[in-house]
């Protein structure tokens, strides 16, 4: 992080997030319903996109393990995968549904 930047986490589905949220707005110059964002505090949101992070190659968080870092904390398990910021906002995705709190 560089000075005067704000530390997010940001978490994309390859698919869609299920349910796919409401749109506060219209996505015109991308996809809705694909990515999340959350800050270090508040609710986090659903994101339109033009540009993925998706890393094939990227190292998994396997089930039963956590991640942390700043603010941000995740939690891998079968049933999902579960992130919060120090305000305990965040959310959880999975294939079968996904949940921002």
């Amino acid at each position: 992080m560089f000075e005067g930047e704000t530390a997010e986490l940001r978490c994309e589905v390859a698919s869609h997030l299920n349910p796919v949220p409401k749109q506060a707005g219209r996505c015109v110059e991308g996809v809705w319903g694909r990515a999340v964002l959350m800050g270090s505090t508040g609710p986090a949101h659903a994101l339109c996109i033009s540009a993925t992070v998706l890393e094939p190659t990227a190292p998994v968080l396997a089930y039963g393990r956590v991640w942390k870092r700043g603010a941000f904390g995740c939690s891998s398990r079968a049933t999902g995968l579960t992130c919060r910021n120090s305000s305990g906002h965040g959310w959880h995705l999975s294939r079968d549904r996904s949940r921002l709190f």
